[in-house]
């Protein structure tokens, strides 16, 4: 048997599946499914094989599903006899409809890790709107294709039994991301001058970027010796990501100190002292469960993505 991790994205499966894959592989072949994009050099190294899915998360989404037809053409010789975990709810639209052209959903197994629920279930009345059109059209292609469903909180597994009227039985809570602590620094030195706050995420409305920036101004106001850092990049794939336009005010605000995307953040977080997150809605924040761990005092929206990681006035405050 072989095992096949499949994303419409490469950062799920070089982020939070790179370490698992590696520990598989000692016993099983696993393979990457996912587009050729900018991590790609990142994630190779952790799979036996890699095949392309040509799907361009910029493009429109008629355009990716009409990628499922490449995915097709991945999936028809791998099939018999193998294991697919499919990352993302997208993904697993898009891979479940494949099976439904190739008429295999009976003659395959395969799990869905929901890791959270997207632009879709925001509240953006596009997004409420296309909910609804495309309820039954989704519950008919997604029927019978996974042994299991697994969620990272409670509230995203509750939503989507109900929206897609999955059976219980097939569904699974994992409340982590899982991370490799061998490879981990703890902090054991804290400033006692000048404050270092750190939020790193993709830059989507959606993920509190106002809000941030809003509280640096305010605490900054009253303190200039508290330093706020901003990681992360426009998501071009994402409704709602910020613009080029808007990045560049934040980069010449001088209130926050843009980093863009830092690589190996995890082990550069020693640097803060409080990670911070104002996120909407979050399916388990890896950022903050990496903060936590490494032992930054970490301020959260009271979330179901937050609070399986946060305990008020031990490791941060919700």
């Amino acid at each position: 048997m072989k095992i096949f991790f499949i994303s419409h994205w490469g950062w799920g499966l070089y982020k939070s599946r790179s370490q698992i894959a590696k520990e598989i592989r000692k016993t099983y072949t696993v393979s990457a499914v996912c587009p050729k994009d900018e991590y790609y050099d990142m994630l190779i190294d952790s799979y036996d094989n890699f095949y392309e899915w040509n799907i361009d998360r910029t493009k429109s989404n008629l355009r990716q599903i009409l990628s499922t037809l490449n995915l097709n053409k991945i999936l028809r010789e791998h099939l018999d006899d193998n294991l697919f975990h499919v990352f993302t709810f997208k993904s697993s639209v898009l891979f479940s409809l494949s099976l439904t052209l190739l008429r295999k959903k009976k003659s395959i197994h395969a799990i869905s890790s929901i890791t959270g629920l997207g632009y879709f279930f925001g509240n953006a009345v596009i997004a409420r709107i296309a909910r609804t059109i495309f309820r039954l059209p989704l519950i008919a292609v997604l029927s019978g294709t996974y042994d299991y469903y697994i969620f990272q909180n409670q509230t995203d597994l509750n939503r989507l039994k109900n929206y897609l009227k999955l059976d219980p039985g097939i569904l699974k809570l994992i409340e982590s991301s899982g991370l490799d602590t061998k490879e981990i620094e703890i902090k054991n030195k804290f400033s006692t001058k000048n404050l270092k706050v750190i939020m790193a995420t993709r830059l989507l409305k959606e993920k509190g970027i106002d809000e941030y920036i809003e509280i640096a101004k305010k605490v900054k106001e009253h303190n200039k010796k508290i330093d706020f850092f901003l990681a992360g990049d426009i998501d071009k794939g994402n409704p709602s990501s910020i613009d080029e336009e808007q990045l560049v005010k934040i980069i010449n605000d001088d209130d926050i100190i843009y980093l863009g995307n830092v690589d190996d953040l995890q082990n550069k977080l020693l640097e803060y002292d409080i990670a911070v997150t104002t996120s909407h809605h979050e399916g388990f924040s890896r950022f903050l469960l990496e903060s936590s761990y490494v032992g930054l005092y970490c301020l959260s929206n009271y979330l179901p993505g937050t609070k399986a990681i946060l305990k008020n006035n031990l490791n941060g405050k919700l």
